[in-house]
Protein backbone atom coordinates (compact mmCIF):
# COMPACT_ATOMS: atom_id res chain seq x y z
CA UNK A 1 0.00 0.00 0.00
CA UNK A 2 2.83 2.40 0.89
CA UNK A 3 4.60 1.53 -2.36
CA UNK A 4 1.46 2.38 -4.37
CA UNK A 5 1.12 5.71 -2.58
CA UNK A 6 4.81 6.44 -3.18
CA UNK A 7 4.48 5.58 -6.87
CA UNK A 8 1.44 7.82 -7.19
CA UNK A 9 3.27 10.73 -5.55
CA UNK A 10 6.21 10.32 -7.94
CA UNK A 11 3.87 10.34 -10.94
CA UNK A 12 2.07 13.45 -9.71
CA UNK A 13 5.35 15.20 -9.02
CA UNK A 14 6.61 14.34 -12.53
CA UNK A 15 3.43 15.71 -14.13
CA UNK A 16 3.69 18.91 -12.09
CA UNK A 17 7.28 19.43 -13.21
CA UNK A 18 6.32 18.88 -16.82
CA UNK A 19 3.43 21.32 -16.44
CA UNK A 20 5.80 23.99 -15.13
CA UNK A 21 8.50 23.35 -17.69
CA UNK A 22 6.26 23.37 -20.76
CA UNK A 23 4.84 26.93 -20.36
CA UNK A 24 8.32 28.27 -19.64
CA UNK A 25 9.63 26.57 -22.78
CA UNK A 26 6.72 27.93 -24.82
CA UNK A 27 7.27 31.44 -23.49
CA UNK A 28 10.95 31.20 -24.38
CA UNK A 29 10.05 30.22 -27.94
CA UNK A 30 7.57 33.10 -28.16
CA UNK A 31 10.17 35.58 -26.91
CA UNK A 32 12.69 34.28 -29.40
CA UNK A 33 10.17 34.57 -32.20
CA UNK A 34 9.18 38.09 -31.16
CA UNK A 35 12.77 39.35 -31.02
CA UNK A 36 14.01 37.58 -34.14
CA UNK A 37 15.30 40.22 -36.59
CA UNK A 38 13.97 40.62 -40.10
CA UNK A 39 15.85 38.16 -42.31
CA UNK A 40 15.55 40.33 -45.38
CA UNK A 41 14.36 39.24 -48.81
CA UNK A 42 11.42 36.87 -49.01
CA UNK A 43 10.57 34.76 -52.02
CA UNK A 44 7.16 33.48 -53.06
CA UNK A 45 6.67 29.74 -53.16
CA UNK A 46 5.16 27.57 -55.84
CA UNK A 47 5.27 27.79 -59.61
CA UNK A 48 4.50 31.51 -59.66
CA UNK A 49 7.56 32.18 -57.52
CA UNK A 50 9.73 30.12 -59.82
CA UNK A 51 8.46 31.99 -62.88
CA UNK A 52 9.24 35.43 -61.49
CA UNK A 53 11.46 36.07 -58.45
CA UNK A 54 10.62 39.19 -56.46
CA UNK A 55 12.55 40.61 -53.54
CA UNK A 56 10.64 42.26 -50.74
CA UNK A 57 12.46 45.16 -49.09
CA UNK A 58 11.50 45.66 -45.48
CA UNK A 59 11.01 49.27 -44.41
CA UNK A 60 11.45 48.38 -40.76
CA UNK A 61 8.81 49.51 -38.25
CA UNK A 62 5.18 49.84 -39.33
CA UNK A 63 4.94 53.02 -41.39
CA UNK A 64 1.22 53.33 -40.70
CA UNK A 65 1.86 53.55 -36.95
CA UNK A 66 4.65 56.07 -37.52
CA UNK A 67 2.36 58.17 -39.72
CA UNK A 68 -0.25 58.14 -36.97
CA UNK A 69 2.20 59.51 -34.42
CA UNK A 70 3.34 62.27 -36.83
CA UNK A 71 0.03 62.93 -38.59
CA UNK A 72 0.62 66.68 -38.85
CA UNK A 73 3.87 66.15 -40.76
CA UNK A 74 3.14 63.01 -42.74
CA UNK A 75 3.31 62.87 -46.51
CA UNK A 76 2.83 59.77 -48.62
CA UNK A 77 4.90 59.72 -51.79
CA UNK A 78 3.56 57.63 -54.65
CA UNK A 79 6.31 55.62 -56.35
CA UNK A 80 6.01 54.27 -59.85
CA UNK A 81 5.90 50.48 -59.88
CA UNK A 82 6.11 50.04 -56.10
CA UNK A 83 4.54 50.78 -52.71
CA UNK A 84 4.32 54.37 -51.54
CA UNK A 85 6.99 55.87 -49.31
CA UNK A 86 6.52 57.74 -46.05
CA UNK A 87 8.06 61.21 -45.66
CA UNK A 88 7.89 63.75 -42.83
CA UNK A 89 7.80 67.47 -43.65
CA UNK A 90 8.36 70.34 -41.23
CA UNK A 91 7.73 73.83 -42.57
CA UNK A 92 10.21 76.67 -42.15
CA UNK A 93 9.60 79.05 -39.26
CA UNK A 94 10.96 82.10 -41.09
CA UNK A 95 9.40 83.55 -44.23
CA UNK A 96 10.59 83.55 -46.93
CA UNK A 97 12.23 80.15 -46.63
CA UNK A 98 15.94 79.80 -47.30
CA UNK A 99 15.17 76.57 -49.12
CA UNK A 100 14.29 72.95 -48.43
CA UNK A 101 16.56 70.33 -46.88
CA UNK A 102 15.82 66.74 -47.90
CA UNK A 103 17.44 64.29 -45.47
CA UNK A 104 17.82 60.58 -46.17
CA UNK A 105 18.11 58.72 -42.86
CA UNK A 106 20.89 56.34 -41.97
CA UNK A 107 20.48 52.71 -42.98
CA UNK A 108 17.76 51.03 -40.90
CA UNK A 109 16.29 54.33 -39.61
CA UNK A 110 12.78 55.69 -40.15
CA UNK A 111 12.12 59.31 -41.19
CA UNK A 112 11.59 60.22 -37.52
CA UNK A 113 14.56 58.37 -36.07
CA UNK A 114 18.12 59.36 -35.28
CA UNK A 115 19.81 62.35 -36.85
CA UNK A 116 17.32 62.67 -39.72
CA UNK A 117 14.33 63.08 -37.41
CA UNK A 118 16.11 65.35 -34.95
CA UNK A 119 17.20 67.85 -37.63
CA UNK A 120 13.63 68.97 -38.31
CA UNK A 121 13.18 71.48 -35.48
CA UNK A 122 16.58 73.24 -35.44
CA UNK A 123 16.74 73.55 -39.23
CA UNK A 124 13.14 74.84 -39.37
CA UNK A 125 14.07 77.52 -36.81
CA UNK A 126 16.96 78.46 -39.11
CA UNK A 127 14.52 79.10 -41.93
CA UNK A 128 14.62 75.79 -43.77
CA UNK A 129 11.80 73.43 -44.65
CA UNK A 130 12.90 69.91 -43.75
CA UNK A 131 11.73 66.67 -45.31
CA UNK A 132 13.09 63.33 -44.15
CA UNK A 133 12.92 59.86 -45.67
CA UNK A 134 13.70 56.52 -44.04
CA UNK A 135 16.25 54.07 -45.40
CA UNK A 136 15.42 50.38 -45.10
CA UNK A 137 17.91 47.78 -43.95
CA UNK A 138 19.76 46.02 -46.74
CA UNK A 139 18.42 42.69 -47.98
CA UNK A 140 20.43 39.86 -46.44
CA UNK A 141 22.13 38.83 -49.69
CA UNK A 142 23.28 42.40 -50.34
CA UNK A 143 24.52 42.89 -46.77
CA UNK A 144 26.50 39.66 -47.01
CA UNK A 145 28.01 40.73 -50.33
CA UNK A 146 29.01 44.07 -48.81
CA UNK A 147 30.77 42.35 -45.92
CA UNK A 148 32.60 40.12 -48.38
CA UNK A 149 33.65 43.14 -50.43
CA UNK A 150 34.99 44.91 -47.34
CA UNK A 151 37.07 41.86 -46.50
CA UNK A 152 38.07 41.28 -50.13
CA UNK A 153 41.49 42.89 -50.08
CA UNK A 154 42.71 40.81 -47.15
CA UNK A 155 41.22 37.67 -48.68
CA UNK A 156 42.87 38.28 -52.04
CA UNK A 157 46.23 38.81 -50.42
CA UNK A 158 45.87 35.57 -48.46
CA UNK A 159 44.83 33.68 -51.59
CA UNK A 160 47.86 34.96 -53.50
CA UNK A 161 50.14 33.87 -50.69
CA UNK A 162 48.56 30.42 -50.53
CA UNK A 163 48.90 29.95 -54.29
CA UNK A 164 52.53 31.04 -54.20
CA UNK A 165 53.33 28.55 -51.45
CA UNK A 166 51.56 25.78 -53.32
CA UNK A 167 53.53 26.52 -56.50
CA UNK A 168 56.84 26.60 -54.61
CA UNK A 169 56.03 23.20 -53.17
CA UNK A 170 55.28 21.81 -56.62
CA UNK A 171 51.51 21.65 -56.06
CA UNK A 172 50.38 23.70 -59.04
CA UNK A 173 47.24 21.62 -59.42
CA UNK A 174 46.14 22.34 -55.86
CA UNK A 175 46.69 26.08 -56.32
CA UNK A 176 44.72 26.10 -59.54
CA UNK A 177 41.84 24.26 -57.88
CA UNK A 178 41.85 26.67 -54.96
CA UNK A 179 41.80 29.65 -57.32
CA UNK A 180 38.99 28.13 -59.39
CA UNK A 181 36.87 27.48 -56.32
CA UNK A 182 37.38 31.06 -55.13
CA UNK A 183 36.35 32.46 -58.52
CA UNK A 184 33.24 30.28 -58.52
CA UNK A 185 32.29 31.45 -55.02
CA UNK A 186 32.76 35.11 -56.03
CA UNK A 187 30.57 34.66 -59.12
CA UNK A 188 27.81 32.95 -57.14
CA UNK A 189 27.83 35.68 -54.47
CA UNK A 190 27.74 38.43 -57.10
CA UNK A 191 24.82 36.80 -58.92
CA UNK A 192 22.87 36.20 -55.71
CA UNK A 193 23.18 39.84 -54.63
CA UNK A 194 22.65 41.50 -58.00
CA UNK A 195 18.87 41.50 -58.29
CA UNK A 196 17.98 42.48 -54.71
CA UNK A 197 20.66 45.19 -54.79
CA UNK A 198 19.18 46.66 -57.95
CA UNK A 199 15.65 46.56 -56.50
CA UNK A 200 16.82 48.17 -53.27
CA UNK A 201 18.76 50.92 -55.03
CA UNK A 202 15.90 51.59 -57.47
CA UNK A 203 13.41 52.09 -54.63
CA UNK A 204 15.74 54.48 -52.79
CA UNK A 205 16.32 56.52 -55.94
CA UNK A 206 12.58 56.56 -56.73
CA UNK A 207 11.82 57.78 -53.20
CA UNK A 208 14.35 60.61 -53.52
CA UNK A 209 12.96 61.61 -56.89
CA UNK A 210 9.38 61.67 -55.57
CA UNK A 211 10.48 63.73 -52.56
CA UNK A 212 12.33 66.29 -54.68
CA UNK A 213 9.33 66.58 -56.99
CA UNK A 214 7.00 67.13 -54.03
CA UNK A 215 9.23 69.91 -52.66
CA UNK A 216 9.40 71.47 -56.12
CA UNK A 217 5.59 71.37 -56.38
CA UNK A 218 5.43 73.05 -52.95
CA UNK A 219 7.33 75.99 -54.42
CA UNK A 220 10.84 75.42 -53.01
CA UNK A 221 13.46 76.43 -55.56
CA UNK A 222 16.62 75.67 -53.58
CA UNK A 223 16.68 72.02 -52.56
CA UNK A 224 19.67 70.65 -50.64
CA UNK A 225 20.11 66.89 -50.27
CA UNK A 226 21.71 65.39 -47.14
CA UNK A 227 22.65 61.78 -46.46
CA UNK A 228 23.24 60.46 -42.94
CA UNK A 229 25.85 57.71 -42.53
CA UNK A 230 25.41 55.09 -45.24
CA UNK A 231 22.79 57.23 -46.96
CA UNK A 232 25.57 59.52 -48.26
CA UNK A 233 26.22 57.30 -51.26
CA UNK A 234 22.53 57.17 -52.21
CA UNK A 235 22.01 60.95 -52.17
CA UNK A 236 25.24 61.46 -54.11
CA UNK A 237 24.15 59.02 -56.80
CA UNK A 238 20.78 60.73 -57.09
CA UNK A 239 22.15 64.29 -57.02
CA UNK A 240 24.68 63.58 -59.77
CA UNK A 241 22.25 61.60 -61.92
CA UNK A 242 19.31 64.00 -61.66
CA UNK A 243 21.03 67.38 -61.49
CA UNK A 244 18.21 68.57 -59.21
CA UNK A 245 20.19 69.34 -56.04
CA UNK A 246 21.46 72.84 -55.30
CA UNK A 247 24.01 71.38 -52.88
CA UNK A 248 24.96 68.06 -51.30
CA UNK A 249 25.63 67.32 -47.63
CA UNK A 250 27.26 64.26 -46.09
CA UNK A 251 26.65 63.81 -42.36
CA UNK A 252 29.19 61.42 -40.81
CA UNK A 253 29.31 59.56 -44.15
CA UNK A 254 30.12 55.88 -44.37
CA UNK A 255 30.96 54.31 -47.71
CA UNK A 256 31.45 50.66 -48.61
CA UNK A 257 35.15 50.23 -49.34
CA UNK A 258 36.63 53.55 -50.45
CA UNK A 259 35.08 56.78 -51.71
CA UNK A 260 36.63 56.31 -55.16
CA UNK A 261 33.32 55.39 -56.90
CA UNK A 262 31.73 58.48 -55.35
CA UNK A 263 34.51 60.71 -56.67
CA UNK A 264 33.96 59.22 -60.13
CA UNK A 265 30.25 60.09 -59.96
CA UNK A 266 31.19 63.65 -59.01
CA UNK A 267 33.69 64.13 -61.84
CA UNK A 268 33.09 67.33 -63.77
CA UNK A 269 30.73 68.96 -61.23
CA UNK A 270 33.10 71.91 -60.82
CA UNK A 271 32.23 74.29 -57.99
CA UNK A 272 29.14 72.36 -56.93
CA UNK A 273 28.77 72.76 -53.12
CA UNK A 274 29.57 69.56 -51.23
CA UNK A 275 29.72 69.71 -47.43
CA UNK A 276 31.43 66.81 -45.65
CA UNK A 277 30.35 67.02 -41.99
CA UNK A 278 32.56 64.43 -40.34
CA UNK A 279 33.37 63.27 -36.83
CA UNK A 280 36.69 64.36 -35.27
CA UNK A 281 38.11 60.83 -35.43
CA UNK A 282 37.59 60.42 -39.18
CA UNK A 283 40.74 62.28 -40.22
CA UNK A 284 42.28 59.53 -42.36
CA UNK A 285 39.06 58.82 -44.28
CA UNK A 286 38.49 62.55 -44.79
CA UNK A 287 41.99 63.06 -46.21
CA UNK A 288 41.39 60.18 -48.60
CA UNK A 289 38.04 61.61 -49.72
CA UNK A 290 39.50 65.09 -50.07
CA UNK A 291 42.32 63.86 -52.32
CA UNK A 292 39.96 61.83 -54.50
CA UNK A 293 37.41 64.60 -54.85
CA UNK A 294 40.00 67.25 -55.62
CA UNK A 295 41.36 65.03 -58.39
CA UNK A 296 37.79 64.82 -59.68
CA UNK A 297 37.75 68.63 -59.93
CA UNK A 298 35.15 69.39 -57.25
CA UNK A 299 36.15 72.89 -56.17
CA UNK A 300 33.11 73.23 -53.90
CA UNK A 301 34.10 70.40 -51.52
CA UNK A 302 34.35 71.53 -47.89
CA UNK A 303 35.21 69.16 -45.01
CA UNK A 304 33.86 70.41 -41.67
CA UNK A 305 34.53 68.76 -38.31
CA UNK A 306 31.50 68.29 -36.05
CA UNK A 307 30.55 65.77 -33.39
CA UNK A 308 27.71 63.82 -34.99
CA UNK A 309 28.15 60.48 -33.22
CA UNK A 310 29.06 57.06 -34.54
CA UNK A 311 26.51 56.17 -35.72
CA UNK A 312 25.07 59.69 -36.09
CA UNK A 313 22.74 60.32 -33.14
CA UNK A 314 19.79 62.60 -32.42
CA UNK A 315 21.51 64.13 -29.39
CA UNK A 316 24.04 65.83 -31.68
CA UNK A 317 21.49 67.22 -34.15
CA UNK A 318 21.57 70.72 -32.62
CA UNK A 319 25.32 71.11 -33.21
CA UNK A 320 25.07 69.64 -36.71
CA UNK A 321 22.15 71.94 -37.60
CA UNK A 322 23.99 75.01 -36.35
CA UNK A 323 27.07 74.31 -38.48
CA UNK A 324 25.01 73.20 -41.46
CA UNK A 325 22.75 76.27 -41.43
CA UNK A 326 25.77 78.59 -41.21
CA UNK A 327 27.59 76.81 -44.03
CA UNK A 328 24.53 76.88 -46.30
CA UNK A 329 23.95 80.57 -45.52
CA UNK A 330 27.49 81.38 -46.69
CA UNK A 331 26.77 79.46 -49.88
CA UNK A 332 23.69 81.50 -50.83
Amino acid sequence: MIEKIYSGMKAALLLACLGLAWPAHAQQDERAEGTRPDTGPAEPTGDAGAAEKRYIISSGPDEENLAGRWSDRTLWLELEGGPRALALLTREQDVPARGALLVLANEGDTPAAGMAGALHEPMARAGWAVMSLGLARLPVAVAYSRRQTAAGVAGQQAAVGDQGNATDAGSEEGAANAGGEQVMIDVIEEMSAESPAEDYRARVQASLDAAVQRLTDEGYERIVLAGVGRAAGHVTRYSVGSGRAAALVWIAPEFSGTAEPVSEWLGGKGDWPLLDLHNPGAGEQVRERQALIRRAGIAGYRPITVIAGDPPAAEHAGAVASILAAALARGQ
